[in-house]
Protein backbone atom coordinates (compact mmCIF):
# COMPACT_ATOMS: atom_id res chain seq x y z
CA UNK A 1 0.00 0.00 0.00
CA UNK A 2 1.25 3.49 -0.84
CA UNK A 3 0.55 6.72 0.94
CA UNK A 4 -3.10 7.05 1.93
CA UNK A 5 -2.72 10.41 3.70
CA UNK A 6 -0.17 13.06 4.52
CA UNK A 7 -0.10 15.79 7.12
CA UNK A 8 0.88 19.28 6.03
CA UNK A 9 3.65 20.86 8.08
CA UNK A 10 3.47 24.13 9.81
CA UNK A 11 0.73 26.36 11.00
CA UNK A 12 -2.56 24.71 9.99
CA UNK A 13 -2.27 20.95 10.57
CA UNK A 14 -4.40 20.17 7.51
CA UNK A 15 -3.96 16.91 5.65
CA UNK A 16 -4.67 15.33 2.28
CA UNK A 17 -6.29 11.94 2.19
CA UNK A 18 -8.51 9.74 0.05
CA UNK A 19 -11.99 8.64 1.13
CA UNK A 20 -14.68 6.59 -0.55
CA UNK A 21 -16.87 9.00 -2.53
CA UNK A 22 -19.86 8.92 -0.13
CA UNK A 23 -17.62 9.65 2.88
CA UNK A 24 -15.75 12.37 0.98
CA UNK A 25 -19.07 14.05 0.13
CA UNK A 26 -20.20 13.74 3.76
CA UNK A 27 -16.98 15.27 5.12
CA UNK A 28 -17.22 18.15 2.64
CA UNK A 29 -20.92 18.74 3.30
CA UNK A 30 -20.19 18.93 7.03
CA UNK A 31 -17.44 21.51 6.47
CA UNK A 32 -14.48 19.34 7.48
CA UNK A 33 -12.55 20.08 4.31
CA UNK A 34 -12.52 20.82 0.60
CA UNK A 35 -12.08 18.69 -2.51
CA UNK A 36 -8.57 18.60 -3.92
CA UNK A 37 -8.56 20.63 -7.17
CA UNK A 38 -7.27 17.59 -9.10
CA UNK A 39 -9.70 15.09 -7.55
CA UNK A 40 -11.22 13.04 -10.33
CA UNK A 41 -8.83 14.51 -12.90
CA UNK A 42 -5.32 13.31 -12.01
CA UNK A 43 -6.09 12.05 -8.52
CA UNK A 44 -8.62 9.71 -6.99
CA UNK A 45 -12.10 11.33 -6.99
CA UNK A 46 -12.22 11.00 -3.20
CA UNK A 47 -9.07 13.08 -2.60
CA UNK A 48 -9.81 15.81 -0.09
CA UNK A 49 -7.99 18.28 2.12
CA UNK A 50 -9.22 18.02 5.69
CA UNK A 51 -8.80 21.10 7.86
CA UNK A 52 -6.57 20.83 10.91
CA UNK A 53 -8.37 20.33 14.21
CA UNK A 54 -8.56 23.29 16.56
CA UNK A 55 -9.34 21.42 19.77
CA UNK A 56 -9.60 17.91 21.23
CA UNK A 57 -13.18 17.21 20.08
CA UNK A 58 -12.23 18.17 16.51
CA UNK A 59 -9.08 16.04 16.79
CA UNK A 60 -11.28 13.04 17.59
CA UNK A 61 -13.35 13.65 14.45
CA UNK A 62 -10.32 14.20 12.22
CA UNK A 63 -8.73 11.03 13.64
CA UNK A 64 -11.90 9.15 12.69
CA UNK A 65 -11.67 10.54 9.15
CA UNK A 66 -8.04 9.38 8.95
CA UNK A 67 -9.05 5.90 10.17
CA UNK A 68 -11.74 5.75 7.48
CA UNK A 69 -9.15 6.72 4.87
CA UNK A 70 -6.80 4.00 6.09
CA UNK A 71 -9.56 1.35 5.98
CA UNK A 72 -10.42 2.44 2.43
CA UNK A 73 -6.77 2.30 1.33
CA UNK A 74 -6.40 -1.15 2.94
CA UNK A 75 -9.46 -2.42 1.07
CA UNK A 76 -11.72 -2.74 4.11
Amino acid sequence: MGEFAHLHPGHDGSLHLVLPIPLAHDALAKGWGVAHPLAGIRLNPGMVMIFGPRDVPELDIVAGIVRASYRYAAGN
